[in-house]
């Protein structure tokens, strides 16, 4: 669903994963929302057990089209050991900070979601 990613990071770091739309049978702006007509083929589905999840980060393509490949895993890793302990507050106004300042090429919106488990 959209073009952005999705990281899903566990307790057993082997067990991290992102998920994003590759583009490979697309044109590179194309977009798949949720809509009237839905295509449920173009969904991913993962089965995940909960318990094991410590945190799960999506962003627009505005941060993650800047994201080397193989970088990307590290980047979310970061954002969680980064605000696991720090306030709603504290989190939210420091990465609005570094949002603004965010470079890119695209000129799409720079937006980060982040669901981390309580320590």
């Amino acid at each position: 669903l959209g073009d952005g990613i999705i990281a899903v990071l566990f307790d057993d770091e082997s067990k991290d994963f992102v998920c994003e739309d590759n583009k490979q049978d697309s044109f590179s702006n194309s977009t798949d929302a949720m809509s009237i007509v839905l295509n449920i083929e173009k969904w991913k589905k993962h089965n995940i057990p909960k318990a094991d999840i410590k945190a799960i980060i999506a962003c627009t393509d505005g941060v993650s089209n800047s994201l080397k490949n193989d970088k990307k895993l590290m980047f979310f890793r970061d954002v969680y050991e980064t605000y696991k302990e720090c306030s709603n507050k504290e989190t939210i106004e420091d990465i609005k900070e570094w949002l603004e300042e965010w470079t890119s090429d695209s000129g799409d919106d720079k937006t980060i979601a982040c669901m981390l488990r309580e320590i």
